[in-house]
């Protein structure tokens, strides 16, 4: 399966919501928390920056007339 650049360049953004979400949402915790998450475990998630985009990548990115 091909991504186009733009999901690819996107894909970090989307985690972080996605991560963020989870953290947020307290019955999801109560489940994470069972299989071994900590409130440690979203303080450092929440910590880093994200990604920065490779050198080579158009930034911001474009529509390029690819499909996602």
């Amino acid at each position: 399966m091909e991504y186009s650049d733009v999901v690819i360049e996107g894909t970090p953004e989307r985690a972080i919501k996605l991560l963020m979400g989870i953290g947020a949402v307290a019955s999801i915790r109560t489940l994470m928390a069972g299989a071994g998450m900590t409130d440690d475990d979203i303080l450092e998630g929440r910590a880093r920056p994200p990604p920065a985009p490779p050198p080579s990548a158009e930034w911001p990115p474009s529509s390029r007339g690819s499909t996602p």
